[in-house]
């Protein structure tokens, strides 16, 4: 079983933390979601379909991954501890990420949170529960294509 430590510190793309780019060319996918199920089901489905995914428990943990390795998407829960995704949206948009997709994850209706979506500029909103295909619809969409499973 994986666990998922907690951030202990933050880093921000203004501290002269030097990004840990990874060398594989597999996509780089942040999923941060605050239930460990939901966590492992998405890291392992990802996984398996090829792409490197980097998981965070909170939104500490997922600003650090977010500075310190570049992901191509965020996979982000809106109800995550400490940050929720849409604070982690945010605070990246106003340090100058705009190329950065970002899907949130969200238990609360899909309506409900368009206005987020346009407001913050997220790329889409994922209703939870979902389907694994609909996941895998959305991070190819946003991810622009199915990686190899090499690495």
């Amino acid at each position: 079983m994986l666990a998922y430590a907690l951030s202990k510190h933050h880093h921000t793309a203004r501290s002269g933390w030097s990004p840990l780019i990874s060398s594989t060319r597999r996509p780089r996918i942040v999923v941060a979601a605050a239930e460990p199920r939901l966590l492992r089901l998405v890291h392992h489905k990802l996984g398996r379909a090829g792409y490197h995914v980097l998981p965070a428990a909170d939104g500490e943990a997922a600003l650090d991954l977010i500075y310190g390795y570049e992901p191509q998407l965020c996979l982000l829960d809106a109800a995550l501890p400490l940050r929720s995704g849409w604070e982690i949206l945010r605070e990246v948009r106003q340090a100058g990420s705009r190329d950065l997709r970002v899907v949130i994850m969200t238990a609360r209706s899909v309506e409900a949170e368009i206005a987020h979506v346009h407001r913050f500029g997220a790329a889409a909103c994922l209703a939870k529960p979902f389907s694994v295909p609909e996941l895998m619809r959305h991070v190819r969409e946003h991810v622009g294509h199915r990686p190899s499973a090499s690495r």
